[in-house]
């Protein structure tokens, strides 16, 4: 089996002073077809254009059906207001995505222009013993990774080693953003109460976009970068990485492990 890699464009519909509505193309990203929604309102949630699910009016599917896989791949949200849409976004073209030239400080500075996270510091904690049992559930909870071998897993986990939700993309930012959004449309588990576990590396990306949710606690199976190092001690979020069923790297925020 091979997992499925389509396109995605993200469009967004706002309106205008004068009662029309202005349509604007946000972003074009390769995905995993399949959460869709999720996909596009945490993409919108992590770049700081909706607050939450009740900024969406509508949500639709446009553009051609493309085969084999019968999908569309253009995708439309109908904001209720346009105050989001501005030039600061624009300007800040989802550098995320390719960091290019941008500092770790620079990329600091442009997320606390969207969000400033607030951590609390003893809102959320998890013991060793159960941290080091969360790779071998994620893997076993990854079903699609199970059947290709080609997909990135991000878990959202209590801090009595369950996982909540799981969501699974070719690419690891995708599948951040599908957990967020799913967060946001279900409204049933706080991001805030609970931690991240990442299949591979993480990013700088990967951390911002959890501390967009004010994620307090992300691990990952592989190595952070500096810059999520950075970012992670900015704002006090635990970053673990290289975890395994016996051993662990902290980078910081060692006092939410028990």
């Amino acid at each position: 089996a091979v997992s499925i890699e389509e396109p995605i464009e993200i469009w967004v519909t706002v309106p205008s002073d004068d009662g029309s509505h202005q349509e604007i193309s946000l972003s074009i990203s390769m995905r995993t077809p399949g959460d869709d929604k999720a996909l596009v309102v945490g993409f919108l949630f992590s770049e700081g254009i909706i607050n939450n699910i009740d900024d969406v009016k509508k949500i639709t599917y446009f553009g051609p059906v493309t085969e084999p896989y019968s999908i569309q791949n253009q995708i439309n949200v109908k904001l209720k207001s346009g105050d989001s849409i501005n030039d600061r976004d624009f300007q800040r073209h989802f550098y995320s995505n390719s960091s290019c030239g941008v500092c770790g400080k620079a990329s600091i500075q442009a997320l606390e222009m969207q969000h400033n996270p607030q951590l609390t510091k003893n809102g959320f904690s998890i013991s060793k013993e159960k941290l080091c049992t969360l790779p071998i559930l994620l893997r076993k909870a990854q079903l699609e990774f199970e059947q290709t071998g080609g997909l990135h897993g991000i878990a959202l986990i209590d801090g009595a080693g369950s996982i909540l939700v799981i969501k699974e993309d070719v690419g690891r930012h995708n599948a951040m953003d599908k957990l967020l959004g799913e967060l946001l449309i279900s409204e049933v588990h706080k991001s805030a109460e609970n931690m991240v576990l990442v299949s591979g590396r993480t990013s700088f990306e990967l951390v911002q976009k959890a501390l967009m949710a004010d994620i307090p606690f992300i691990a990952s199976i592989g190595a952070p970068s500096s810059a999520a190092i950075d970012l992670a001690k900015e704002y006090n979020m635990t970053l673990v990485g290289f975890l395994n069923q016996s051993s662990y790297n902290i980078y910081n925020g060692s006092h939410r492990i028990t």
